[in-house]
């Protein structure tokens, strides 16, 4: 069994522990969980209170949950589910990066060394291309509604790229989808058209992102 699947079962075994010791969660809860619609689930069935303490359990919740692989789309809906758009894309963006921030390091302590050893040059192209204008190209990363968060985070962690401007990065990055569907979890669903220009900002974005990019590196040279 490798590491991350190791971690990743602590972390879950830790929590249902928690949950059970502090009464929240019951065996008949488990008995009629159905891992479709968890966190909808979770917050009707009063596990997750509502309140200070609801927004603190959550918040935990999907820390863990996105450092072990949980989509940020996901908590996101989650979140406006429970505490409407705004706040809930707030509480999921801080949670995500908290996420990224503990598979990061995790991933630099405990495969770092053995990452770079079987695969030097391949680190080597890697972290050449990212450690040059961190920020911008993590949020670029994080933009696009592709790729594994998880797989993202552990490659980061086993590059050389500081973990200020990639953390960053990736919480600025986090926010537009994070609205979009913190949003559709709290019922507020946008219109096609806002839809249209919504896409259409971040394809802009994302494009001149990209052409700052191509510049610096044509100055670099």
């Amino acid at each position: 069994m490798s590491s991350a699947i190791k971690y990743s079962l602590f972390f879950a075994v830790l929590l249902l522990i928690l949950l059970f010791a502090s009464n929240t969660l019951t065996l008949a809860d488990l008995s009629r969980f159905n891992p479709a619609n968890w966190g909808q689930y979770l917050i009707d069935q009063q596990l997750i209170p509502r309140g200070p303490a609801g927004i603190i359990t959550l918040f935990l919740f999907l820390s863990i949950t996105t450092a072990i692989g949980l989509p940020r789309q996901v908590a996101a809906f989650v979140s406006g589910y429970s505490f409407g758009g705004i706040y809930g894309a707030a509480l999921a963006t801080l949670a995500a990066t908290v996420g990224c921030l503990l598979t990061f390091t995790l991933s630099r302590h405990l495969f770092s060394n053995k990452v770079s050893a079987r695969y030097p040059k391949q680190i080597d192209k890697v972290s050449a291309f990212i450690e040059q204008q961190t920020l911008v190209k993590t949020i670029i990363i994080r933009l696009l509604p592709l790729g594994s968060n998880l797989m993202t985070n552990i490659l980061a962690g086993v590059t050389r790229v500081s973990a200020k401007p990639y953390v960053l990065g990736s919480f600025l990055g986090f926010i537009p989808q994070m609205l979009i569907f913190s949003f559709a979890g709290s019922g507020v669903k946008l219109a096609d058209e806002q839809q249209v220009y919504f896409t259409f900002a971040l394809f802009v974005i994302i494009a001149l992102l990209g052409s700052y990019l191509v510049r610096q590196s044509s100055l670099a040279r």
